[in-house]
């Protein structure tokens, strides 16, 4: 599974991802795990754990990677401040 398209049919209500976000050194920080409260056709609502729901816009096809459960998200690359594409955040499908 590698297309937008199949992590969006992952995305279905009640499932559990664990989250983890990265900073520009490629440093990783545990998030924990969200549940999926709402989905519409270019985002997705996760529990945020504060009896509210965080919103993440799905990213265009060239800005993610989706394999085995696992998605990552990349900032695109900048050409203005000659930044490389890299990892922002990753959300791991919890069974199934």
């Amino acid at each position: 599974m590698k297309r937008l398209a199949d992590f969006k049919r992952a995305l279905t209500l009640g499932s559990k991802w664990k989250a983890t976000i990265y900073d520009r050194r490629d440093e990783a920080f545990e998030l924990g795990t969200r549940e999926v409260r709402v989905i519409r056709q270019n985002s997705v609502g996760f529990d945020n754990g504060k009896g509210g729901i965080s919103y993440l816009n799905l990213p265009k096809a060239k800005d993610y990677e989706y394999e085995k459960g696992i998605v990552k998200i990349f900032y695109p690359e900048c050409k203005i401040y000659d930044l490389p594409r890299s990892l922002i955040l990753t959300y791991e499908k919890i069974g199934d």
